[in-house]
């Protein structure tokens, strides 16, 4: 649907960079990338969807093989990959990347996209500032926990009862 695309891209990276085209005229809003890990196909596809919205080609252009070695690109995980993934994620710091990356877009298009959707990336910011920093102890993330539930972060911003329940047992 029109409109959607900053939003579905908030909450998963579905662009890879073999896939997309951009106008030139974007260069200056894009450029330069931020310094963080693994962003550039990310932060291209989320800025011109901000400014511009984003369209689907249906004819098949490119070919893409999934098998056990890819290295990059779509993996069909069990649900033990996704629970070591999950992991993964808040050790390597990954809500802290997220926060960063929302954070300097917000920036960056501040005054050049409408304040709904400048909401929402103030929103995705805060929910991934808040798991950024949530403790170790479980009685001790708690409350942030019920306060990014009952404020439907969860499901606005991440993967809904997933997110909640990577922040309850992962940790």
């Amino acid at each position: 649907e029109a409109g959607e695309a900053p939003h579905v891209f908030m909450r998963h990276v579905v662009a890879a960079g073999n896939t997309m085209a951009f106008r030139s005229d974007f260069r200056s809003v894009l450029m330069p990338f931020p310094d963080l890990p693994s962003t550039h196909d990310a932060w291209i596809a989320f800025v011109v969807a901000c400014l511009s919205g984003c369209g689907l080609v249906r004819e098949h252009l490119i070919r893409y093989r999934l098998h056990g070695d890819n290295l990059i690109g779509i993996h069909r995980f069990g649900w033990r990959d996704q629970i070591r993934q999950a992991r993964r994620q808040i050790h390597e710091d990954a809500f802290g990347q997220a926060a960063r990356f929302f954070e300097l877009a917000h920036h960056r298009l501040e005054g050049r996209i409408p304040a709904e959707l400048a909401s929402a990336i103030q929103e995705k910011t805060a929910h991934s500032k808040t798991r950024a920093v949530m403790s170790d102890r479980l009685l001790g993330r708690l409350p942030a926990i019920y306060t990014e539930w009952r404020m439907g972060r969860y499901h606005r911003c991440g993967y809904g009862l997933k997110s909640l329940a990577q922040d309850l047992w992962l940790r």
